[in-house]
């Protein structure tokens, strides 16, 4: 199974995307799987992704 590209989704698409593959995965006891661990990995690129449009936000923020 392939994972979404990260690049073509809006972040509110990707969280929406990931809660319910996790949640998917989790019930079906498949996170100790190699696609397991790649959905794991892309999680933490979005939780990175997520950090820094946050850290930006308040950047522009503050310049006002």
């Amino acid at each position: 199974m392939k994972l979404p590209t990260l690049d073509d989704m809006t972040d509110a698409e990707a969280i929406d995307w990931c809660r319910k593959e996790m949640a998917k995965r989790a019930r079906e006891l498949s996170i100790d799987t190699p696609y397991g661990h790649s959905l794991l990995e892309w999680k933490k690129r979005l939780n990175k992704r997520l950090e820094e449009n946050q850290k930006k936000e308040t950047e522009q923020l503050s310049m006002f």
